[in-house]
């Protein structure tokens, strides 16, 4: 027979190994995972601090680029677009910083400018009322028969800013209220001598059911009209306004990294060469000729 003494021993010492465990688990043993969750925590935290610092000395060091390239740049372009007329076309999209820095480089390379918008509207068109639209516009310009619907509108526009032939007819037809494909901020007194497009930063997506648009087609059918430079961007899908102009190797001149201060820079050099007869592709990204327009 078992003694009660043993059964007493057994449970004191079964206890006494429960306290055991607990202690070494909220003692010895915590403190030295604890430790160690704690030094690895410092550790990602000094790294982050890094990172931080180098982006921080890497955003520094490009203020302080374009701040100079800015400076050089208008000092180059000076007097470049001395008694012009640029017309800015705003694609949708398009930020107005980008807008409005195209702008102010043309301004400042002595250029005076209009500006058109393309509208929500025109974005949501559909196929078949953009067809019969284009071709209502295509007894007012020249346009091919292969000419895509929105290079025919494109066409109407750049004819309308030039302020040749029908242009005041196809400013109404482009601006009426029951189309409202394109907004103008003036009256057409001053005709364009050439055109600055303004593309958006990234792809823009179309409505559901809206007409596909070729920005290399709209862009082309400015460039029949006009000298045309087109300011967008390049991207690593090759679907940027750029890529899409570059790849159809339409005849005017593109400036790709839109945003970015030696595109901006480089758009009234492109524009003097456009409107001297010549063409190119500055940047940096795929298909660019040089960084930027030689200084004429």
């Amino acid at each position: 027979m078992v003694d009660f003494r043993y059964h007493l021993v057994s449970l004191i010492a079964v206890f006494l190994a429960l306290a055991l465990g607990i202690t070494l688990g909220a003692g010895v043993l915590q403190t030295g995972i604890g430790n160690s969750l704690s030094g690895d925590l410092e550790t990602v935290r000094t790294e982050r601090d890094d990172a931080l610092a180098q982006v921080q000395d890497l955003e520094r060091e490009v203020s302080v680029r374009d701040a100079a390239v800015t400076v050089l740049g208008t000092d180059a372009a000076d007097g470049v677009l001395a008694g012009r007329t640029i017309a800015v076309v705003v694609m949708p999209g398009a930020e107005e910083a980008d807008v409005t820095a195209a702008r102010e480089a043309a301004t400042a390379a002595g250029a005076a400018t209009t500006t058109a918008w393309f509208t929500d509207t025109w974005m949501g068109v559909d196929q078949s009322y953009l067809q019969s639209y284009s071709g209502q516009l295509g007894g007012y310009v020249e346009a091919g028969s292969e000419t895509r619907p929105e290079g025919v509108v494109a066409a109407a526009l750049a004819t309308a800013l030039a302020g040749t032939g029908d242009a005041a007819v196809l400013r109404e037809l482009l601006s009426a209220d029951e189309v409202d494909f394109v907004t103008f901020d003036g009256e057409g007194d001053v005709p364009a001598e050439a055109i600055v497009v303004v593309g958006p930063r990234t792809q823009t997506e179309l409505p559901e059911g809206a007409a596909p648009r070729e920005g290399a087609s709209m862009v082309a059918g400015f460039a029949g009209v006009l000298p045309t430079v087109t300011l967008g961007a390049a991207t690593a899908e090759r679907d940027g306004l750029v890529d899409q102009v570059r790849a159809a190797d339409v005849a005017t001149s593109t400036v790709d990294s839109v945003g970015e201060a030696p595109a901006t820079v480089a758009v009234p050099l492109a524009l003097a060469a456009e409107l001297a007869g010549t063409s190119a592709h500055y940047g940096s990204e795929s298909g660019a000729n040089a960084p930027i327009p030689t200084v004429p």
